[in-house]
């Protein structure tokens, strides 16, 4: 252990604490311990078990050597786990020292869905940072779930909304076009692209129309009534061009109702 350094430091020569200091090099933590700390060096006994890496040995000393609720020493043994790759342990004492951030930091690079959605739940909606760093991490790990709460905490709508659409779960995300109309935009026009593949085209075209992308809702029908025609089936053609005519007329009519530039 450093002795010969303490030595150098000045008032640092008194014999109870040189003693302390021999015991420490010889192996004799805790009688070196508790001389330090009789010698009014409690933070002497915290450096020992810190150096030692005996972090509840260091902890009985703290309190008594300065370190306000021991969150100094939380903050220190954090970076210890971190340097041998214990994340777990890690993210833990960050959390005792009251990092959260770096606590949610460590659980993300470390693929710690569960612990990251459960920290997530302990967050208050005021915690800003953490939260927003929480979702990106629990959306990339695919956690869509913990992401959703996490996204709720924060009232970022726009960020619902999308990982609704990416899940395709889209009964959640009309919901959410329906009460913030604002974002109604960025669910219609993927509906109504997921509803064209499901061959569902007439509701595929309301979408669209929706969207504002009656444009689209053309496009679509033109191809149906092209394919049709092609495949001789003149029935289905005609009721796409039926549908093809209306879009077309309602184009006309809105462009009608603008007012001239």
């Amino acid at each position: 252990w450093r002795i010969e350094a303490m030595r150098k430091v000045p008032g640092q020569d008194d014999p109870a604490l040189l003693t302390a200091d021999v015991l420490a090099h010889q192996g004799r933590h805790q009688e070196a311990a508790r001389l330090y700390a009789k010698s009014g060096r409690p933070e002497r006994a915290v450096q020992l078990y810190t150096d030692l890496r005996q972090w509840d040995e260091a902890r009985q000393y703290a309190g008594t050597a300065g370190l306000a609720n021991n969150a100094e020493l939380a903050k220190r043994q954090a970076e210890w786990a971190e340097e041998v790759k214990d994340w777990r342990a890690a993210s833990a004492s960050y959390l005792a020292a009251g990092d959260t951030l770096r606590a949610a930091r460590v659980l993300g690079e470390n693929g710690a869905a569960v612990q990251l959605a459960e920290l997530v739940h302990s967050l208050p909606t005021s915690a800003n940072e953490e939260l927003v760093l929480c979702a990106a991490f629990l959306r990339k790990l695919g956690a869509l779930d913990g992401a959703r709460a996490a996204y709720a905490k924060l009232g970022d709508t726009a960020a619902l909304v999308a990982l609704a659409v990416e899940q395709g779960a889209w009964e959640e995300a009309l919901e959410l076009a329906a009460s913030h109309p604002s974002h109604a935009s960025l669910v219609y026009l993927p509906y109504a692209d997921w509803l064209a593949v499901q061959d569902r085209f007439v509701e595929a075209q309301d979408a669209y129309r929706r969207a504002a992308r009656p444009d689209k809702a053309v496009r679509m029908l033109e191809a149906l009534a092209e394919n049709a025609t092609d495949e001789a089936r003149f029935a289905d053609a005609g009721y796409y061009l039926h549908l093809l005519a209306l879009e077309r007329l309602r184009a006309a009519a809105a462009a009608a109702d603008e007012p001239a530039a």
